[in-house]
């Protein structure tokens, strides 16, 4: 849910919307909605040339030892699964699987904290399941 009205009259510089949902959030972004009155997007249209390279984001997380107490399985498959393949689609499954909050959204198997979780580098899509991870050549 947007806060305020957006729109070239509102003076919202400085302003930061987050929004939680892919889907959602593209009508606000000026990258997959050129109609959009502001160029909030600049570092993302230039690398939705080469769509990959966007998909090559890091990932850090860090456990409490209390968190590590009460979910030490989910930490250990998470180490377990540390090497393979995992895409930014997967993101709310693996979200909701480290908080505990399975909602009925919710996909064992996208989620790369589970014991479910399965995926190869030649079994993953990316972007939305238009391309293949072996598309991508580097």
């Amino acid at each position: 849910m947007v806060a305020a009205e957006i729109s070239a009259e509102n003076d919202l510089n400085g302003t930061i919307i987050l929004v939680i949902g892919e889907s959602a959030s593209r009508d606000y972004m000026h990258a997959y909605n050129p109609d959009f009155p502001f160029d909030n997007t600049i570092w993302l249209k230039s690398k939705l040339e080469n769509r990959f390279e966007m998909l090559r984001v890091p990932m850090f997380i860090y456990f409490s030892p209390e968190y590590e107490k009460i979910f030490p399985d989910r930490v250990a498959t998470l180490e377990k699964n540390r090497e393979k393949y995992f895409t930014n689609d997967m993101f709310y499954d693996t979200f909701c699987g480290l908080i505990n909050a399975k909602s009925n959204r919710y996909d064992a198997l996208q989620d790369f904290s589970s014991a479910e979780y399965k995926f190869t580098r030649e079994t993953l899509t990316t972007m939305l399941g238009q391309h293949k991870l072996t598309e991508d050549k580097e």
